[in-house]
């Protein structure tokens, strides 16, 4: 299923980039509604976001080697999926920070 030599393209880094993508969408989920929880603070949504973003793109670097490397065609999906985890990786922390600052301006 995975290969890349198949289809001539490497798509083997593709899963990894589907579970952080399932992490990002599980967490944008988590911010969005309106259940309060404790383990849910900022540094928790920040470094989750700052780890995403760094590893994919470390991730998509390294693809982009190894398709170089072996004279493959590179995997469009995991691009795409990588521009999909950035912004939801962007959106998390925004969404937080601005629905914590609703809730501080009405108890005060």
């Amino acid at each position: 299923m995975y290969s890349f030599e198949a289809f001539s393209t490497f798509t083997l880094m593709r899963p990894v980039f589907i579970t952080f993508l399932l992490l990002s969408v599980m967490l944008f989920i988590v911010v969005v509604l309106p259940i309060q929880r404790k383990w849910l603070t900022s540094f928790t949504i920040s470094s989750v976001s700052i780890v995403s973003i760094v590893a994919c793109a470390q991730m998509l670097y390294i693809e982009g080697i190894i398709v170089d490397e072996l004279n493959l065609g590179g995997d469009i999906v995991s691009t795409f999926m990588f521009l999909a985890i950035t912004l939801l990786s962007l959106l998390n922390p925004i969404i937080y920070f601005v629905r914590q600052g609703k809730r501080g301006g009405k108890s005060a």
